[in-house]
């Protein structure tokens, strides 16, 4: 699909309806001391559980961990290969997995050890001839530590196995000899040590994102009846080795020609210093919500087995929402200066305290406090599984059955922030001043029209066939220049001059630090599928470039009721795409859009609709004009 900005993609949010739902829009209002603003809320169905089955590579178990389809949603609309994708609080390695699996440079980073272990095997994977080599040359006949509580879990026969190749990669760890082959065993290993079926190397316990304890183990033995029975690890491993990387095959680092060189560090979520300023072009994350997971809890056991006393990894339980809110801030903040300027961030949690707490509006308020710009929030609703079901987790009824994401853009007005200005940065300010430019404009229009009309002696409606549009444009055209151009300097900017271009009368040039681009601004009204389309340059001495799209209605009293303006990158687009001048060439034609191609589109003002597309294999776009 290509990257989006952030104009495409909250009219591709708004307009989503891949299962059959439509969005609903409501405005959340938020305020920040004396600070206030208002951002939509766009509630429907984004992904499910039932959608294209993700990459088996993904099958390892975690805590509290949210669906690779999440961070693929993100990473297709607002990333484009050889991006870096970034992940503060990665657990079992999500999205970083994801952003590999896609082309993008995977970055991530969690407090707890265990999450680099489980991540960093599945970022280079061995063959399964290399696991199978491996795992026949370790010795498990011996173990020199006892855990005798763990017999709550194993047959003494297989815990036997699991000390012996617990110390193994433990010494192997300690000569730094430990290759990726070790670190996938381990990660395996990990895997396996508790769970409800005989793929596990523990009797019958819990789901294997969470360890009990020996306690609560011992407990579930009685009631089950239940003894544990010698399972060997080694066919264990293999087996689960093997459903892992069943999708792996063709997928090598090789085929890529860009660098994919990942960076996971284990540091506190607010001061992630391994992680340079302005990487990431995204970042996808969830964070614990407040105190509802214990995750050192959960994972003591998988922790016992790397080496780590869990108890002593730092993760944030916070119970108050203030000191949640203050965390969640000093996160953003971090995330903000690895952000590359334009780039997002998607803040995914959850509905805590039985629906009483929705913590996406104080995520919202914790990023304008970080000084990001939350540009649209995201309830994906869905109805749970039936792993969710069978725990005792209802929809609306008990733990979290929605994901509720806060998106953000690091702003480009931050670009006094920065050296130099990109001409990504460039163009999206430009963007912006043309869209306000248009709207004030088109008022301007409006609220003089009277005035006109005594200017020209007639009324606006005795000429308002549309049959005359090459007469109404010729006087329209230089009125709204003008408004078009008093209002564009006064949005001014310091890194951009206008001026006219020289012999061309109703043509300027916009020029910054970068970028030079050329705007005619000869505007006409169009009736059914035809538009006015001028060309702006790209840059100079190209001959192909982008067309700024204008259309507008008027009522018989000559009042503008209804416009849009938009830029469309016919260069870039599809062969099948296509602009055709209309006969008369009245500087408008008729447009058709190829739906791979839509993503080519801005929308600066209106919207884009389009017509039959699940019926042919490319659509025509209807450019609706919105008041």
């Amino acid at each position: 699909m290509g990257s989006l900005n952030s104009e495409q993609f909250i009219s591709e949010i708004e307009n989503f309806d891949l299962f059959g739902k439509a969005t609903l829009m409501e405005p959340f209002e938020w305020r920040v001391g004396d600070a206030k603003g208002v951002v939509m809320k766009a509630v429907n169905e984004y992904w499910t559980s039932g959608q294209r089955q993700a990459n088996s590579l993904h099958e390892i178990s975690y805590r509290a961990c949210f669906k690779p389809q999440l961070p693929e949603f993100f990473i297709t609309r607002l990333t484009t290969e050889g991006d870096a994708v970034y992940d503060p609080f990665m657990g079992r390695g999500t999205t970083p997995l994801q952003a590999l699996l896609m082309g993008r440079k995977p970055m991530g980073n969690d407090i707890n050890p265990l999450s680099q272990v489980l991540l960093s095997p599945r970022l280079n994977p061995p063959t399964i001839k290399q696991i199978e080599e491996r795992l026949e040359a370790i010795d498990l006949s011996n173990a020199i530590e006892e855990y005798e509580d763990l017999l709550h879990f194993y047959h003494k026969d297989t815990l036997r196995e699991i000390i012996a190749l617990k110390e193994y990669l433990l010494n192997r760890v300690e000569e730094g000899s430990i290759d990726n082959v070790d670190a996938w065993i381990r990660m395996v290993a990990i895997n396996r040590l508790t769970g409800h079926s005989s793929g596990f190397f523990s009797v019958y316990s819990l789901p294997p994102n969470q360890a009990v304890t020996a306690e609560r183990q011992k407990k579930i033995n009685e009631q089950r009846n239940q003894i544990p029975d010698y399972r060997p690890i080694k066919p264990r491993i293999l087996k689960k080795s093997k459903s892992l990387l069943k999708d792996w095959k063709g997928i090598r680092l090789d085929a890529f020609d860009h660098d994919l060189t990942g960076v996971l560090s284990t540091s506190d979520s607010r001061n992630v210093p391994m992680v340079p300023d302005d990487s990431a072009s995204l970042v996808v994350t969830s964070p614990p919500f407040l105190d509802v997971v214990d995750y050192q809890g959960d994972n003591w056991l998988r922790c016992w087995f790397i080496g780590v006393d869990s108890s002593t990894i730092e993760i944030s339980q916070l119970k108050a929402i203030e000191d949640w809110e203050n965390t969640m801030t000093d996160v953003l903040k971090d995330l903000k200066r690895i952000v590359k300027p334009g780039g997002h961030i998607a803040f995914e949690v959850g509905e805590v305290r039985g629906g009483k707490v929705l913590l996406e509006e104080n995520v919202v308020r914790c990023g304008v406090k970080a000084g990001l710009e939350p540009i649209v929030m995201m309830i994906n609703d869905q109805e749970f599984t039936k792993t969710a079901n069978a725990w005792g987790v209802h929809n609306s009824k008990k733990g979290t059955n929605t994901n509720r994401i806060v998106v953000f853009q690091k702003r480009v007005n931050d670009v006094e922030e920065i050296d130099g200005l990109s001409e990504t940065l460039l163009t999206k300010f430009l963007h912006n001043t043309l869209a306000e430019a248009w709207r004030l404009a088109l008022k301007d229009w409006n609220d003089k029209l009277s005035e006109l009309e005594s200017l020209y002696a007639f009324k606006w409606k005795d000429s308002y066939p549309l049959s005359e549009t090459a007469e109404r444009t010729k006087l329209i055209s230089p009125l709204l220049q003008k408004l078009f151009e008093q209002r564009f300097r006064s949005l001014d900017y310091h890194s951009f001059t206008l001026q006219p271009t020289l012999g061309k009368g109703k043509d300027w040039t916009i020029t910054g630090e970068g970028l030079s681009w050329e705007y005619e601004l000869k505007l006409s009204g169009s009736e059914k599928e035809y538009w006015t389309g001028n060309r702006p340059a790209a840059s100079p001495g190209k001959k192909d470039t982008p067309h700024l799209l204008m259309r507008y209605k008027q009522n018989e009293e000559g009042i503008i009721t209804e416009s849009y303006l938009g830029i469309f990158d016919l260069p870039r687009a599809s062969e099948e795409s296509q602009w055709k001048p209309d006969k008369e060439n009245r500087n408008s034609g008729k447009l058709t859009i190829h739906v791979k191609d839509i993503v080519h589109l801005n929308s600066l003002c209106g919207q884009v609709v389009d017509k039959n597309v699940r019926k042919l294999k490319w659509a025509k776009y209807a450019l609706e004009p919105l008041s």
